[in-house]
């Protein structure tokens, strides 16, 4: 595992969460170029920080690759396959993302400041992942929601990362409600997941830290 690449991922994070809201204000750029943009700097970084083997690097590399054309194509021609297309290829290389922070966190012997940045990333991959399921049910089915702006509005990409984040934290503010049933039961399994997690890593870096400090003493 490279030295601090949780905290390039972060940083590539932190960055994807609050550019959007922060480019739509200062109108730097056309609307419609800020979330393929940011996608497209989250899947490379990403792709850089958590591949810890050639085959991991080459499957991350495919997948990110596949990413950055069909948000390109989907950028320019704006053709509803390549808008899914691109949430699913997105989608994939999150889900691959998660997992390898998941065992490079959980694997690793000590308990250093990396670690718990990767305990802090896979909590906001876990939130981006969410955005990006309930961004593609949005599109196949418009009234699994009430509240939500309309699957051909550019702003929509936003809407699903805040409603995401909004439901893994379990604040729930009513702006968006699910209306189907899978849309229900993918914001209450996001619900448990987030609840959960967070007593899973306490309890990570309790007994970690434990043990460090019986090996000093």
């Amino acid at each position: 595992m490279k030295n601090n690449n949780f905290a390039y991922l972060l940083v590539a994070l932190t960055l994807f969460l609050v550019g959007e809201p922060i480019l739509s204000y200062a109108e730097i750029i056309p609307e419609s170029f800020e979330t393929p943009i940011l996608i497209i700097a989250l899947l490379a970084i990403g792709v850089w920080s958590l591949a810890d083997s050639r085959k991991t690097l080459r499957i991350g590399l495919a997948i990110a690759g596949a990413g950055i054309v069909m948000n390109i194509l989907a950028l320019y021609f704006d053709a509803l396959p390549f808008r899914v297309l691109s949430l699913l290829t997105l989608f994939v290389f999150l889900a691959l993302a998660v997992q390898r922070a998941f065992v490079q966190v959980t694997f690793s012997n000590k308990l250093d400041v990396n670690r718990i940045y990767g305990a802090i990333c896979i909590y906001l991959l876990l939130g981006v992942l969410w955005s990006v399921a309930y961004f593609g049910m949005h599109i196949a089915s418009p009234e699994a929601f009430a509240g939500a702006a309309s699957p051909e509005e550019t702003t929509g990409a936003g809407q699903w990362v805040y409603y995401s984040f909004v439901t893994l934290t379990t604040l729930g503010y009513g702006d968006i409600l699910p209306i189907s049933p899978a849309a229900r039961a993918l914001a209450y399994a996001e619900a448990i997941i987030g609840v959960f997690y967070m007593a899973i890593v306490v309890a990570m870096v309790v007994s970690a830290y434990t043990a460090e400090y019986q090996k000093g003493g």
